[in-house]
């Protein structure tokens, strides 16, 4: 009788016991020299998955980090802490009658600098992304103010509408990275991704070891990426999704460049503004002087980079816009013995064009 008891005890431990571990995902035995066994239970949770992008080899957050947003229709103060792409759509209403002359403008201005400028089309809307990691100030934070301007009439100013402002979408070119960061050292990474080639829609599956990258190489379906984290345990992480455009097409080239001097120590160049395929704009332009002729074999990095002067000619501003107008460029203080320009224009992703050049 005292055996069956012991044997009845033995089984109702073993079944107790047995349901405490079914109420935990997985455990594992840590043997030890000597006669201890020690069990230990880990802590039951998957691991938390952040991602970054590599652009360049700067890494940035595509987290929603604006913290601070006073809207307006036509001013906007964003206050953002982290390396960021900022994304947003703009729309500008002309305010000028039908006899009027009108020349709507959109200006971005960061920390008090100008970087992006659109004389746009009125009533449509569009997309623009702006790299900020040039322009943090000193306390890590940026401040960003959308303006509407009007060329010809200062008094009647066009309306500007912004809307979608994110840090959380990205607009990615050709090779950049994907990096996931993992709370738990014996996960993997789950990626799931879309392309459309030839009209058929394909659902993509990776699985990431360490050092948990992905190098992006075709562009997303719809735009969107699903990332997980799976343990050796088999805790499954929930799915995260993240925005991440694609543009992998370098701007136009620059055909139509021309140099004037207005003096021996300042230059004007003056161009078609390059078509852009993504988005129409052209973010920046990188300009180089030379003794010689700059050509795509040159070492670019090793020219003497110059850099335009913020001016009016005619009212209009010279900075980038996408309408097939001419660009007007001005360069001051400049070596008098370097006789060849060179420029690229540079698109919203990142892509770069092909080099253009003229003797001044």
């Amino acid at each position: 009788m005292t055996n069956i008891k012991l044997i009845l005890l033995f089984f109702l431990t073993f079944i107790c016991f047995g349901f405490l571990i079914t109420k935990t995902s997985s455990f594992y035995l840590d043997s030890v020299k000597g006669k201890n066994i020690t069990i230990k239970l880990l802590e039951w949770k998957p691991a938390e998955t952040k991602l970054e992008i590599v652009k360049d080899n700067v890494s940035y957050s595509i987290d929603e980090n604006i913290v601070d947003q006073n809207p307006s229709i036509f001013l906007q103060n964003i206050i953002t802490e982290e390396n960021q792409y900022l994304s947003f759509q703009y729309k500008i209403e002309s305010a000028e009658d039908a006899i009027g002359i009108d020349d709507p403008n959109f200006v971005l201005n960061i920390n008090n600098e100008i970087v992006f400028t659109d004389d746009t089309e009125p009533n449509n809307w569009k997309k623009a992304f702006i790299n900020l990691k040039n322009y943090k100030l000193n306390n890590g934070n940026y401040i960003i103010d959308f303006i509407s301007k009007n060329t010809f009439d200062e008094i009647k100013s066009p309306t500007l509408y912004i809307k979608d402002i994110s840090t959380a979408k990205f607009l990615a070119k050709k090779n950049d990275l994907l990096k996931f960061y993992i709370s738990k050292s014996n996960a993997n990474i789950h990626l799931k991704y879309s392309i459309e080639e030839n009209g058929v829609i394909t659902q993509k599956n990776q699985i990431l070891s360490e050092p948990f990258e992905f190098q992006i190489s075709e562009q997303f379906f719809n735009n969107e990426i699903e990332y997980y984290s799976v343990d050796s345990f088999g805790n499954v992480e929930n799915s995260k999704f993240a925005k991440i455009y694609t543009d992998f097409v370098s701007p136009n080239k620059i055909t139509d460049l021309d140099c004037f001097n207005e003096s021996d120590l300042e230059l004007n160049v003056t161009f078609s503004v390059p078509y852009d395929n993504f988005l129409g704009s052209i973010i920046s332009y990188d300009s180089v002087i030379s003794n010689t002729d700059v050509l795509e074999n040159s070492n670019w990095n090793s020219l003497e980079k110059i850099e335009s002067v913020n001016f009016k000619k005619f009212g209009v501003s010279n900075l980038p816009s996408n309408n097939d107008i001419s660009q007007n460029l001005l360069f001051q203080n400049i070596s008098s013995e370097k006789r060849y320009f060179a420029i690229k224009s540079i698109d919203q992703a990142g892509n770069i064009s092909e080099i253009s050049s003229c003797f001044r």
